[in-house]
């Protein structure tokens, strides 16, 4: 059996809970490393190792004292080299043994050898460590609201709000790797026109995370929102960053602000004009 220490060592226990007769358990093997062996832990992967998804091994000799501890670890062969090493010697100190008899007295094990792996593939035992898999974003990527990272709320124009116009847009897009929303189009709009600049403008200011599919950023071609305004129908979404309640024409988003700053430049009070080297 075994029990999960940490994040990805694992602790080995044999289920015999006193040293085996060689008799029973066949010749005695003392260069198996694994032989008599009661505790054995997997060595952790360090993070250049899972960062670059790096494959190779590791080999090593140690002794086991009378007690059945693991001592004198030396590393003898790795490949990347170095790149295990501190790893497997922090693994090895916490392995532990039953007892081994000769002549009918407890006596240590010299230079037991032993090589450990590392890679893609193969389950994880004492002597093989594989990479975990590579991160994906869980959530269905076509959702408009699964990575969003930013939206602008969306605002009510005021003739319509005044007229009690209510509409609805949907509207097409993509998503970049990077997160980038483009290539926007309207799909339909009721009514016909009225929301459509609104809705696109709105839009163009969405923001996302990167989606990820086993490690890489993927673009999302396809998707479909739609924007309401005014009333709401029932069991439509009423998340600010895809519905305009009649209240909401007091609301000034950043681009429209900064279009009305292009038409009236603001000069603050008490401030001269620049004379431009006049008297």
């Amino acid at each position: 059996m075994f029990r999960q220490i940490g994040k990805s060592a694992l602790v080995f226990m044999t289920t015999v809970m006193a040293p085996a007769a060689v008799g029973a358990d066949g010749p005695a093997r003392p260069q198996d490393p694994m032989w008599q062996n009661s505790v054995c832990v997997n060595p952790m992967l360090p993070r250049i190792v899972v960062k670059k998804r790096l494959t190779g091994h590791a080999s090593a000799l140690f002794d086991i004292t009378v007690e059945g501890e693991v001592e004198n670890i030396r590393i003898t062969d790795s490949d990347p080299k170095g790149v295990m090493d501190g790893a497997i010697k922090r693994a090895l100190r916490r392995w532990s043994y039953f007892l081994h008899f000769e002549d009918g007295y407890a006596a240590p094990r010299k230079d037991v050898p032993i090589t450990f792996t590392f890679g893609e593939e193969g389950e994880t035992t004492c002597r093989h460590i594989p990479l975990p898999e590579l991160p994906s974003t869980v959530g269905d990527p076509s959702d408009p609201y699964i990575q969003l990272k930013q939206c602008t709320m969306l605002v009510m124009q005021q003739k319509e709000a005044r007229d009690r116009i209510s509409g609805k847009v949907t509207l097409g897009y993509d998503i970049s790797k990077s997160g980038k929303v483009e290539n926007i189009e309207i799909l339909s709009s009721t009514p016909e026109g009225v929301f459509d600049d609104n809705a696109e403008r709105a839009l163009a200011r969405w923001k996302y995370h990167q989606f990820e599919d086993t490690g890489e950023a993927i673009a999302r071609n396809g998707l479909k929102v739609d924007f309401y305004y005014g009333d709401l129908p029932e069991g439509a979404p009423d998340n600010r960053c895809g519905y305009a309640p009649w209240e909401a024409t007091n609301i000034i988003s950043d681009m429209e602000y900064y279009q009305e700053r292009q038409k009236k430049p603001f000069i603050k009070k008490g401030v001269p004009a620049p004379s431009h080297g006049k008297n």
